[in-house]
Formats: structure tokens, sequence, C-alpha cells
């Protein structure tokens, strides 16, 4: 199952407006999306808002997998963004374990309950570089 979304394009990120039930596999799939919206749109950075996203809760190791998966797919896709996450704790872990998984593998992940923080962040830096230049 997949989330509903509504994706837009800005000057400096691609934003994917997410509503749905929450499950692994459609995170999985909004990941993949996400890296293909970025760089079908030649974007460095990109936002995903989760906040009318319900459903139960990602455990500590769903977590590490979607973390570990944006950093994988960042490799795979040879695209390196920054990705800002943004929804309503707990679906956005207080401890941003997702994000902490993913930036020791070398991808720029933020986990945000802000929008206008979100958007901030993505606006203040360039995309990240490939770590194995």
């Amino acid at each position: 199952m997949s989330f509903n979304h509504k994706q837009t394009t800005t000057s400096n990120y691609v934003r994917l407006e997410c509503s749905g039930q929450f499950s692994v596999t459609a995170m999985m799939e909004l990941l993949e999306l996400t890296f293909d919206a970025a760089i079908t749109a030649n974007r460095g950075a990109a936002l995903i808002d989760l906040r009318t996203v319900s459903g139960p809760t990602p455990d500590t190791l769903q977590r590490y997998e979607m973390g570990a998966r944006v950093a994988s797919i960042q490799r795979d896709r040879g695209h390196f963004l920054r990705l800002a996450v943004v929804g309503n704790e707990p679906m956005i872990d207080p401890e941003r374990f997702a994000a902490v998984v993913s930036g020791n593998r070398g991808a720029s992940v933020r986990g945000f309950t802000d929008i206008v923080d979100a958007i901030s962040w993505l606006d203040e830096g360039p995309a990240i570089r490939d770590p194995t230049d």
C-alpha cells in the first residue's frame, strides 16, 4: 500500500505532501519516488511532509531500515540531496534515529516537527556532494 501524495517543485526542492496510513512498505516506496522526483526536477533537496499520515508508529528496527534505505537509494541513484522529513511526534522520532542512521552512512537527512524549520534547513545549504569524491 502506498501513500496518497501531492508533488510540487519549488526553486530549491521537491515537496511531497503525503496522506494515508503509514506502513514501512509505503515509506520505502515514497523514498524511491522522492529521489526520482528530485532527479527529474534537477533539484538537490526534497521535503517529505507526513503531517497528515496516520497509523502505527514505526519501531526502532523499522526506523533503522528506513534510515539505511535513504543512504542506499542515494548511492544507487548517484544523487546526493538534502532530505527533510516533517511529521508529528511520535511518527517523527524525538531522537531522530532514522536520520542518525542515514547520516552515519553519508546521507543528509533531518526529521522535523515544524514545516518552517524544515524549509529553512533546506534553503540554507546546497545539496550534499558524493562523499566518495
